[in-house]
């Protein structure tokens, strides 16, 4: 007999107690809590449900606006809710998160069942971390019916699950840790901000690295594919600034989209989530897909005779910024189709094309060859590119 799939209806309850130090302020698991004047203030805000998530209610900050619940239903596996939500530091007092209880899945509502907190950066939320005096930190939260999944773990009916994850927040003291979002500062430029980047071109950007903890930190750092750093890891003292380079030629791509994206990722310590900054360069020189003919007549006559072959060395260049693809290259005369293939930009294709005169051509006493060529871009949605003309005119004898 087989399992049927399950719907799991979630009902979450994310809260934040906090506490003066530790004073007598009684937590409670739903976020109830009583706030010493107006000195002492964490609280949410600012919730936003990731799209992707399945339809659910909209998560509510209670009325104290420590609390947030949400219900959702999850109907099969590879269903998720994914919001986030600010925990604010509106008091005067700087905090710290003193104790967190989590979600407390049993075992058999592991199998089916994924659920996450973290820092929307990806930092994992641990005990000891600062939330200073006006500032805030953002939060991840995701439950999700888990994707794969073996019929054997499916739970056996229809279950509605009330989950319950709280952090409670404390006046900071001397064991607080600082969060990497709160060690480093990230600032990317070019020496020339108004310089314009063509393709090839190699583009060396300057990383400032500022240390704004209060103790000497080696952080790690990376960043995407095309890009080189010229360190991979800075060891900088309490409020200094190292500055590193990272750089990357600028591609085809690059171009058809009209900027990039520089990013810079930095880890401390083997934690296992990025601090990331994104520069974007839109200093581009503009996309321009080109073909371009060039004709040479080989043994060239004063006159030609009927019979006679008129041979032209015929070459197209690509001398535009994009690859262009499925060339093809008409000559008027004969109608034929030659095909070239693709040409990067800077490339050029030669062949010579051959032509005998008929008593047909030597009606006028002259014979104009044209020759024409197109590309498609691919990238630009197959678009069309067609190069100008190019024309050679002989003189020919007329029949008797």
């Amino acid at each position: 007999m087989h399992k049927k799939q399950r719907s799991l209806l979630i009902i979450l309850i994310l809260c934040i107690s906090i506490g003066f130090a530790y004073l007598s302020t009684q937590l409670n698991i739903i976020g109830n809590v009583s706030v010493l004047s107006n000195k002492w203030d964490v609280h949410f805000e600012n919730v936003q449900v990731k799209a992707g998530s399945v339809a659910g209610d909209i998560p509510i900050i209670d009325e104290d606006k420590t609390s947030v619940t949400f219900t959702a239903n999850l109907n099969k596996p590879g269903d998720y809710y994914e919001f986030t939500v600010d925990a604010v530091n509106a008091g005067t007092i700087d905090a710290m998160i003193d104790t967190i209880s989590n979600f407390n899945l049993t075992d058999n509502q592991k199998k089916y069942l994924e659920t996450s907190v973290t820092y929307v950066e990806g930092e994992q939320v641990e005990t000891k971390q600062e939330l200073l005096s006006g500032n805030s930190a953002s939060y991840k939260i995701r439950v999700g019916y888990k994707k794969n999944i073996s019929v054997s773990d499916l739970p056996n009916d229809d279950e509605d699950l009330v989950l319950t994850y709280s952090v409670t927040y404390v006046q900071k003291d001397d064991t607080s840790i600082q969060r990497l979002a709160d060690m480093l500062d990230i600032n990317i430029y070019l020496d020339d901000e108004n310089q314009t980047l063509s393709l090839g071109d190699l583009a060396i950007f300057n990383v400032d690295l500022s240390n704004i903890s209060s103790r000497e930190k080696t952080f790690n750092l990376r960043s995407s594919d095309g890009m080189t750093l010229s360190n991979s890891s800075v060891t900088i003292a309490s409020f200094e600034t190292t500055t590193i380079t990272v750089s990357r030629t600028i591609t085809e791509k690059d171009i058809i989209n009209g900027y990039f994206e520089i990013p810079i990722e930095a880890t401390y310590d083997g934690v296992d989530f990025s601090l990331t900054e994104t520069e974007t360069f839109r200093n581009l020189e503009e996309s321009n897909g080109h073909l371009f003919i060039s004709l040479e007549e080989l043994n060239p006559k004063s006159e030609y005779l009927i019979g006679d072959y008129v041979v032209h060395k015929v070459t197209i260049i690509n001398d535009g910024n994009l690859t262009l693809n499925n060339i093809k290259l008409t000559c008027e005369c004969n109608g034929n189709i030659i095909n070239i293939g693709s040409l990067a930009p800077g490339i050029s294709y030669e062949t010579e094309v051959s032509y005998m005169i008929t008593e047909s051509d030597t009606a006028e006493g002259e014979f104009t060859f044209v020759f024409n060529a197109s590309g498609i871009i691919d990238d630009l949605n197959n678009s069309n590119v067609y190069a100008d003309p190019a024309e050679n005119i002989v003189s020919l004898v007329a029949a008797d």
